[in-house]
């Protein structure tokens, strides 16, 4: 059995998703709760989560080196052990150092501050590993993503990528160590 890559917050656990996990989100609600080890709410999956995208991150596995963050999680309740959304990072920083992030989480788990404590976790982890800067897109309709990227010390940049988007980052703070 291979050692999963996961990261710990107060009230989350961020599972690093794998082959096998993607695979089995793809076949069905029970096959996803065996090998997430977590229930799996009757909406699932949530918002800007489909076949496309895990087909996306079963492509992209392959080009993430061992040990490194730079991946797509499933964000795990710990008490009850639920899956209750999705996260993570679009691909490894850039050539400028630029890492961006997304997230989404089922509705009945909203407005708990879990997608900013998943956001929390994947901005402290990106800086740790080097990246100098993270980033993540919304549309302006939805504030309370926004607040997520306001609660997680982003700032507005400008326009984001797609039409209708807007840009938000944070550059890591110079410690002068």
């Amino acid at each position: 059995m291979s050692i999963r890559f996961q990261i710990s917050t107060p009230r989350l656990i961020l599972l690093g998703a794998d082959p096998a996990t993607l695979h089995a989100d793809q076949e069905g609600r029970e096959q996803l709760a065996a090998a997430a080890g977590a229930a799996v709410p009757a909406n699932w999956p949530p918002e800007h989560h489909d076949n496309n995208v895990i087909d996306w991150v079963l492509s992209s596995l392959e080009a993430i080196p061992p040990g490194a963050p730079w991946r797509f999680y499933y964000m795990v309740l710990t008490e009850p052990r639920t899956l209750i959304g999705t996260c993570g990072f679009k691909q490894p920083p850039g050539p400028d150092g630029c890492v961006e992030i997304g997230y989404s989480v089922l509705e009945q788990f909203q407005l708990r501050g879990l997608a900013t404590e998943a956001a929390q976790a994947l901005l402290g982890v990106a800086f740790d590993a080097g990246a100098s800067e993270v980033a993540a897109e919304t549309f302006p309709s939805l504030p309370a993503s926004i607040r997520v990227m306001e609660k997680c010390g982003m700032t507005l940049t400008g326009e984001g990528s797609e039409e209708g988007t807007l840009r938000y980052s944070r550059r890591r703070l110079n410690t002068g160590s």
